[in-house]
């Protein structure tokens, strides 16, 4: 099988080495600083003794880079 010829591969992290891969990796790219901040964040006001919803739902922007590893479908 040839990628992207016969089958599509896409990865979900956006790791800096999907560059420079050949094909070159479509991925989703995640937004890796904002969710350390975030997480730590959290945990920090969980040390501090605040109240902290354990149901929160963070949802950050992600981008869908697309490069080589798919095909173009007219």
């Amino acid at each position: 099988m040839s990628i992207p010829e016969n089958i599509s591969v896409t990865g979900f992290d956006g790791l800096p080495f999907t560059r420079l891969m050949k094909p070159k990796l479509t991925t989703i790219d995640q937004p890796c600083y904002d969710m350390g901040y975030r997480g730590a964040s959290i945990l920090i006001d969980m040390l501090n003794g605040e109240n902290v919803d354990e149901d929160m739902e963070l949802i950050l922007d992600m981008e869908l880079l697309i490069r080589d590893s798919v095909k173009k479908i007219n």
